[in-house]
Protein backbone atom coordinates (compact mmCIF):
# COMPACT_ATOMS: atom_id res chain seq x y z
CA UNK A 1 0.00 0.00 0.00
CA UNK A 2 2.96 2.50 0.51
CA UNK A 3 4.31 2.04 -2.43
CA UNK A 4 1.21 2.79 -4.62
CA UNK A 5 1.16 5.82 -2.11
CA UNK A 6 4.76 7.06 -3.03
CA UNK A 7 4.16 6.64 -6.64
CA UNK A 8 0.55 8.61 -6.79
CA UNK A 9 2.58 11.60 -4.25
CA UNK A 10 5.39 11.31 -6.86
CA UNK A 11 3.13 11.74 -10.30
CA UNK A 12 1.03 14.55 -7.82
CA UNK A 13 4.27 15.99 -7.27
CA UNK A 14 4.98 16.60 -10.67
CA UNK A 15 2.08 17.38 -11.96
CA UNK A 16 1.76 20.28 -9.35
CA UNK A 17 5.21 21.63 -10.34
CA UNK A 18 4.30 21.63 -13.81
CA UNK A 19 1.43 23.65 -13.48
CA UNK A 20 2.96 25.73 -11.01
CA UNK A 21 6.10 26.48 -12.71
CA UNK A 22 5.71 25.25 -15.63
CA UNK A 23 8.88 23.13 -15.27
CA UNK A 24 9.63 19.14 -15.94
CA UNK A 25 10.47 17.63 -11.86
CA UNK A 26 13.25 15.54 -13.25
CA UNK A 27 13.88 13.99 -9.69
CA UNK A 28 10.27 13.43 -9.51
CA UNK A 29 10.29 11.63 -12.22
CA UNK A 30 13.50 9.67 -11.89
CA UNK A 31 12.49 8.70 -8.31
CA UNK A 32 8.86 7.30 -9.91
CA UNK A 33 10.48 5.34 -12.49
CA UNK A 34 13.03 3.91 -9.96
CA UNK A 35 10.43 3.21 -7.22
CA UNK A 36 7.98 1.59 -9.89
CA UNK A 37 10.56 -0.68 -11.73
CA UNK A 38 12.24 -1.77 -7.70
CA UNK A 39 8.53 -2.82 -6.36
CA UNK A 40 7.73 -4.17 -10.09
CA UNK A 41 11.05 -6.62 -9.56
CA UNK A 42 10.11 -7.37 -6.09
CA UNK A 43 7.46 -8.86 -6.87
CA UNK A 44 9.08 -11.07 -9.99
CA UNK A 45 11.94 -11.75 -8.48
CA UNK A 46 10.22 -15.10 -7.03
CA UNK A 47 9.56 -15.88 -10.64
CA UNK A 48 12.62 -15.74 -12.22
CA UNK A 49 16.12 -14.61 -10.50
CA UNK A 50 17.55 -12.31 -13.31
CA UNK A 51 14.49 -9.61 -11.66
CA UNK A 52 16.44 -9.31 -8.63
CA UNK A 53 19.12 -7.61 -10.82
CA UNK A 54 16.86 -4.86 -11.86
CA UNK A 55 17.78 -2.17 -8.98
CA UNK A 56 21.05 -2.64 -9.55
CA UNK A 57 20.03 -1.63 -13.22
CA UNK A 58 18.71 1.12 -12.41
CA UNK A 59 21.36 2.51 -10.78
CA UNK A 60 23.38 1.86 -13.70
CA UNK A 61 21.14 3.59 -16.07
CA UNK A 62 21.39 6.80 -13.63
CA UNK A 63 24.97 6.84 -13.79
CA UNK A 64 25.55 6.60 -17.43
CA UNK A 65 22.72 9.68 -17.95
CA UNK A 66 24.88 11.64 -15.59
CA UNK A 67 28.14 10.50 -16.98
CA UNK A 68 26.55 10.82 -20.36
CA UNK A 69 25.48 14.49 -19.92
CA UNK A 70 29.30 15.45 -19.09
CA UNK A 71 28.52 15.85 -23.32
CA UNK A 72 26.23 18.94 -23.04
CA UNK A 73 26.83 22.31 -21.78
CA UNK A 74 24.76 21.92 -18.57
CA UNK A 75 25.12 18.70 -16.69
CA UNK A 76 22.42 16.51 -15.51
CA UNK A 77 22.83 17.40 -11.97
CA UNK A 78 21.92 20.79 -13.04
CA UNK A 79 18.53 20.06 -13.89
CA UNK A 80 18.16 18.23 -10.90
CA UNK A 81 19.37 21.31 -8.72
CA UNK A 82 16.88 23.73 -10.32
CA UNK A 83 16.55 26.72 -12.56
CA UNK A 84 16.02 29.19 -9.32
CA UNK A 85 19.24 28.29 -7.29
CA UNK A 86 21.51 27.95 -10.27
CA UNK A 87 20.65 31.56 -11.66
CA UNK A 88 21.57 32.54 -7.76
CA UNK A 89 24.05 31.27 -7.90
CA UNK A 90 25.23 32.39 -11.58
CA UNK A 91 24.28 35.94 -9.65
CA UNK A 92 26.63 35.61 -6.80
CA UNK A 93 29.78 33.60 -9.04
CA UNK A 94 29.00 34.47 -12.38
CA UNK A 95 29.20 31.98 -15.44
CA UNK A 96 33.07 31.70 -15.07
CA UNK A 97 34.60 28.70 -15.77
CA UNK A 98 34.73 27.57 -12.63
CA UNK A 99 31.13 28.27 -11.63
CA UNK A 100 30.83 25.01 -14.29
CA UNK A 101 34.19 23.18 -13.14
CA UNK A 102 32.22 22.57 -9.96
CA UNK A 103 29.02 21.58 -11.46
CA UNK A 104 30.69 19.27 -13.56
CA UNK A 105 32.78 18.01 -10.95
CA UNK A 106 29.88 17.18 -8.57
CA UNK A 107 27.86 15.66 -11.70
CA UNK A 108 30.97 13.00 -12.30
CA UNK A 109 30.85 12.08 -8.69
CA UNK A 110 27.14 11.21 -8.42
CA UNK A 111 27.76 9.28 -12.23
CA UNK A 112 30.66 6.89 -10.97
CA UNK A 113 28.70 6.44 -7.40
CA UNK A 114 25.67 5.05 -9.52
CA UNK A 115 27.51 3.13 -11.98
CA UNK A 116 30.09 1.75 -9.11
CA UNK A 117 26.48 1.48 -6.88
CA UNK A 118 25.05 -0.72 -9.77
CA UNK A 119 28.07 -2.97 -10.31
CA UNK A 120 28.45 -4.10 -6.85
CA UNK A 121 25.27 -4.69 -6.25
CA UNK A 122 24.75 -6.23 -9.21
CA UNK A 123 27.77 -8.66 -8.18
CA UNK A 124 26.46 -9.35 -4.56
CA UNK A 125 23.02 -10.01 -6.01
CA UNK A 126 24.48 -12.68 -7.89
CA UNK A 127 26.55 -13.77 -4.89
CA UNK A 128 24.25 -13.74 -2.26
CA UNK A 129 20.57 -11.70 -2.42
CA UNK A 130 20.79 -11.21 1.47
CA UNK A 131 23.87 -9.59 0.86
CA UNK A 132 22.76 -7.49 -2.04
CA UNK A 133 19.71 -6.31 -0.53
CA UNK A 134 21.52 -4.97 2.59
CA UNK A 135 24.02 -3.20 0.40
CA UNK A 136 21.39 -1.74 -1.53
CA UNK A 137 19.85 -0.32 1.10
CA UNK A 138 23.29 0.85 2.52
CA UNK A 139 24.01 2.40 -0.93
CA UNK A 140 20.62 3.95 -1.45
CA UNK A 141 19.20 6.28 0.44
CA UNK A 142 21.95 7.02 3.66
CA UNK A 143 24.80 7.32 0.75
CA UNK A 144 22.22 9.42 -1.75
CA UNK A 145 22.48 11.79 2.02
CA UNK A 146 26.14 12.24 1.62
CA UNK A 147 25.94 12.92 -2.09
CA UNK A 148 23.49 15.57 -1.39
CA UNK A 149 25.84 17.41 1.11
CA UNK A 150 28.79 17.13 -1.20
CA UNK A 151 26.63 18.82 -3.78
CA UNK A 152 26.22 21.52 -1.26
CA UNK A 153 29.11 21.33 0.40
CA UNK A 154 31.91 21.10 -2.45
CA UNK A 155 30.89 24.15 -4.66
CA UNK A 156 31.24 26.54 -1.53
CA UNK A 157 34.67 25.06 -0.99
CA UNK A 158 35.94 25.14 -4.67
CA UNK A 159 34.25 28.85 -5.25
CA UNK A 160 35.97 30.21 -2.04
CA UNK A 161 39.68 28.39 -3.57
CA UNK A 162 38.98 30.12 -7.17
CA UNK A 163 37.52 33.43 -6.25
CA UNK A 164 40.39 35.34 -7.60
CA UNK A 165 39.99 33.86 -10.49
CA UNK A 166 36.73 33.40 -10.82
CA UNK A 167 36.21 37.50 -10.07
CA UNK A 168 38.89 38.57 -13.10
CA UNK A 169 36.77 36.36 -15.21
CA UNK A 170 33.70 37.84 -14.53
CA UNK A 171 34.98 41.40 -14.49
CA UNK A 172 36.36 40.87 -17.94
CA UNK A 173 32.96 39.60 -19.18
CA UNK A 174 31.55 42.21 -17.62
CA UNK A 175 34.06 44.77 -19.39
CA UNK A 176 33.15 42.86 -22.62
CA UNK A 177 29.32 42.86 -22.39
CA UNK A 178 29.41 46.82 -21.46
CA UNK A 179 31.68 48.10 -24.27
CA UNK A 180 29.66 49.84 -27.40
CA UNK A 181 29.74 48.44 -30.48
CA UNK A 182 30.66 50.78 -32.92
CA UNK A 183 27.93 51.04 -35.81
Amino acid sequence: MGVYVALAWLVLVAIIIYITKHVVSVFAIITFAMTLTQTIALFLAPEHPFFSLIPSLDNTIVGLVFIGSMLRPRPFIMALVGKRVIQSTEVKYGKSKYFFKAWFDINIVWGIFYVLQGIFISYTMVLHTDTGKLLDFLLGWPAVLVLLYFSVAYPRWYWARHWDKMKIEIEAAQQYESREVPD
